[in-house]
């Protein structure tokens, strides 16, 4: 089943406009293999501003034409790899292993968290943070919206977590990803689940940084932080975990 949704995923990942793209589209090659040197099959190539899916053959390797700046390697259970597409050519990308799990959570009363059925993410309360109440997207719908906030006058820019029944998976946009000059991403699986959580973080040329945790239909984010308010949003984000997907 995680297959199938995957290739579903991806193909929602959206196109971005191809004027924030190379100039002339680069023909890039390469094979992906973990740690040991083994390929690793399906394996997905992410970012590439065309919306289609592109995976890793039996044999690792994979084989496109671009005008995306950068691409992203991925696999459930590993960490993903940003390789700059600039000169083209031949790369060999290989994929650490994350034994991370993402949590599930041990008691969904103790959380924040969006009261709708299918929204998973739940938060652990903070002190020093204020939460909106949970909205409904539009009336009939099983989506909603809630935010979360550094406790302070005014305001600081903070973190929307945002769940839609009919949205794809929620990875970060491309623009984000293409500007970054830092990067991280892991896909983790969810310890007791059937499913798997992207938790993906980065920083562009003026220090701003972003992050996102995204499942199936839902997203947890915040962008254009700088570094003292990240690490104050990341605390918030660090007591993430899953509701229990018999609740």
């Amino acid at each position: 089943m995680w297959k199938a949704i995957m290739a579903v995923l991806v193909v929602a990942s959206g196109a971005q406009a191809y004027d924030d793209l190379l100039p002339e589209a680069r023909h890039i090659t390469g094979i992906v293999v973990d740690a040991t040197g083994k390929p690793i099959v399906a394996a997905t190539v992410d970012h590439t501003g065309d919306g289609d899916l592109h995976q890793t053959d039996p044999s690792g390797r994979f084989e496109l034409d671009t005008r995306a700046p950068a691409i992203v390697i991925w696999k459930a259970g590993y960490r993903s790899q940003l390789v700059r597409t600039q000169t083209g050519g031949d790369v060999q990308i290989i994929l650490q292993t994350e034994a991370r799990e993402f949590p599930i959570c041990s008691d969904a009363r103790a959380y924040l968290g969006i009261d709708t059925s299918g929204a998973r993410f739940q938060f652990l309360q903070r002190k020093g943070f204020l939460a909106t109440n949970p909205e409904q997207l539009r009336e009939g719908s099983r989506g909603g919206v809630r935010f979360y906030y550094i406790d302070s006058q005014p305001p600081l820019p903070g973190i929307q977590h945002l769940y839609v029944s009919d949205a794809r998976f929620g990875r970060p946009p491309d623009q984000l990803v293409w500007e970054s000059i830092k990067f991280e991403e892991s896909i983790l699986l969810a310890a007791g689940d059937d499913g798997a959580v992207l938790d993906s973080r980065g920083e562009d040329a003026n220090g701003k940084r972003w992050r996102t945790l995204g499942k199936y239909g839902e997203r947890v984010d915040y962008n254009e932080a700088v570094e003292e308010v990240a690490s104050r949003l990341d605390e918030f984000l660090e007591g993430a975990c899953l509701k229990s997907a018999l609740h």
